[in-house]
């Protein structure tokens, strides 16, 4: 879970482990990367994303990833 002092490092924070959940994944291009977070995400296009919000796609994106390695892990 994310625990910073500041609204700005935590957002910053969260920005990073999306960046690297979106590596993990395999999704690296930027079209990609919009199109994940419209699925997937509850933030309008004409708002900035809150500390919540990224959070909330960090669950989603663990969720997905510990899907996928149940999956690779079934072989």
């Amino acid at each position: 879970m994310i625990q910073v002092n500041g609204m700005n490092d935590a957002k910053k924070k969260a920005r990073f482990e999306i960046a690297a959940r979106f590596k993990q994944l395999g999704i690296t291009d930027e079209r990609e990367m919009v199109a994940y977070i419209a699925r997937h995400a509850n933030v309008r296009a004409d708002k900035r994303p809150t500390v919540s919000d990224l959070v909330s796609l960090l669950h989603v994106m663990d969720r997905q990833l510990a899907v996928t390695s149940n999956h690779l892990g079934a072989r």
